[in-house]
């Protein structure tokens, strides 16, 4: 059950940083 938890947040994680890269990526692509 522990383990299910902790996974579960990793892959959360995962996505949000591959979301805040992308984020940053288009807000970069305006100011340019």
């Amino acid at each position: 059950m522990f383990l299910d938890i902790k996974c579960y947040f990793l892959k959360l994680f995962r996505n949000l940083i591959e979301l805040n890269n992308f984020m940053e990526k288009e807000v970069k692509g305006q100011r340019d």
